[in-house]
């Protein structure tokens, strides 16, 4: 009876934990495949799109980032930056306790995501850059760009350095 009772208590738990877990809605799905992006490219830029995700750790450690070194803005806590850049070679850059840099190559008519990461640092918070697909790059951007947490920087027509 004991064994019985306490392979039933065990089986409870793991319903309860299932029905706990996540997932994506069907709506969200159907919203990401009509969602138009808010900056999109011209035949002579690309585009690309900083997000850096709604995170407990290092929620209030703005990270500094750039490409080429120009333009630098602050990247807060659920926010996006979007960059409208000219084709060719660029280097993404995000700055915390370390400095990352991320080469690479824009083409005309393209559309980049990047997410930046807050990581454990010895004062201050290290940061760590990834490379997002078109899927997960537009469902972050969906999500925080419509929280008024963006901002637009036009490196495709006049180039400006920041310090």
């Amino acid at each position: 009876m004991k064994k019985f009772i306490f392979v039933l208590m065990i089986s409870i738990i793991c319903v309860m934990l299932v029905s706990c877990a996540s997932t994506q809605k069907t709506a969200d799905i159907l919203d990401l495949e009509t969602y138009q992006l808010p900056v999109l490219p011209n035949d002579s830029t690309a585009v690309v799109y900083v997000v850096r995700a709604k995170k407990a750790y290092g929620a209030w450690i703005p990270f500094k980032v750039s490409i080429d070194d120009s333009a630098k803005e602050k990247l807060n806590n659920a926010s996006v930056i979007t960059y409208l850049i000219q084709p060719g070679e660029h280097t993404f850059i995000a700055k915390g306790e370390n400095t990352k840099e991320l080469p690479f190559t824009a083409e005309a008519g393209h559309v980049y995501f990047y997410e930046v990461f807050p990581k454990m640092g010895f004062i201050y918070a290290r940061v760590r850059i990834d490379e997002l697909d078109e899927i997960s790059g537009k469902n972050k951007v969906m999500k925080y760009y419509e929280e008024g947490k963006s901002s637009v920087i036009n490196l495709a027509t006049n180039p400006v350095s920041q310090e």
